[in-house]
C-alpha cells in the first residue's frame, strides 16, 4: 500500500453533485513528504470535488500553517497558509498536467493530491519568512547587530523599534561596535562594484 493512499479521490465515482473531502495535512504527512523545505505543520485540507460533463472540478482549500526556519534568527516559525485553487481533471490516456487541464490515467480512475497539496503550500510561502519584529531569537539577534553593515532606513527602523521597547533594548554597547568603522573587504566590494 503506498505511503500516499490516503490522498487519492476517486473520480469515476464522483457525481454532478459536490461531495466534500478532508484531509490532515500534519507532521505525519510532511514526513512522508521527505523533502528539507518543510519538515512540519499543520494544514486542513478541504477538497469540493464534483463532475463536470467530461471534466472533473476539484476546489481545494489549504488553512493552517508550517513551521519553518527564520530567515533572519534561525529558529522555528509558524508561517500561516491560506490558500484556494480549482483544479479540472479530465481522465485520458495517460498523466498529463501540461495545460489547463490536468489528464490523469482512465485505466487509474483517480487522483492522488498529495504532491498537489505539497507544491500549494510552498508556493504560499513568502521568499522571505522572518519573525514578527521583536519575535527572534535575542542571542543572534545580537550577532547580526555585531557583524552586519546596515542601511540609514534599516538603523531608523531599528531606533523605532528600541523606542517601542521591543528586541533591542537589551543589547548593551560594550564599545567594540563602532557604527562609524566599515569592515575593509565591504569597502573592496564597493570598489567593484563601481568599475
Amino acid at each position: 500500500m503506498s505511503k500516499f493512499a490516503s490522498y487519492k479521490i476517486f473520480l469515476k465515482d464522483l457525481t454532478d453533485k459536490s461531495q466534500v473531502f478532508d484531509f490532515e495535512l500534519d507532521d505525519d504527512f510532511f514526513k512522508k513528504i521527505d523533502s528539507s523545505e518543510v519538515e512540519r505543520g499543520n494544514i486542513k485540507a478541504t477538497v469540493s470535488a464534483q463532475r463536470k460533463s467530461q471534466n472533473f472540478e476539484l476546489k481545494i482549500l489549504l488553512d493552517g500553517y508550517v513551521t519553518i526556519p527564520c530567515d533572519r534568527c534561525l529558529d522555528d516559525m509558524q508561517q500561516a497558509i491560506k490558500y484556494c485553487e480549482t483544479l479540472t481533471v479530465q481522465l485520458g490516456e495517460e498523466f498529463s498536467e501540461d495545460s489547463d487541464v490536468l489528464i490523469v490515467p482512465e485505466a487509474d480512475g483517480y487522483i492522488n493530491l498529495a504532491w498537489f497539496f505539497y507544491e500549494m503550500i510552498l508556493v504560499n510561502i513568502p521568499i522571505k519568512h522572518v519573525h514578527p519584529a521583536g519575535e527572534c531569537n535575542k542571542t543572534m539577534q545580537k550577532k547580526l547587530k555585531k557583524h552586519s553593515v546596515r542601511s540609514r532606513e534599516e538603523e531608523e527602523e531599528e531606533t523605532d523599534e528600541n523606542a517601542d521597547g521591543n528586541f533591542d533594548n537589551d543589547i548593551s554597547d560594550n564599545g567594540d561596535n563602532n557604527n562609524d568603522e566599515i569592515d575593509p573587504r565591504w569597502e573592496k566590494l564597493k570598489e567593484i562594484d563601481n568599475q
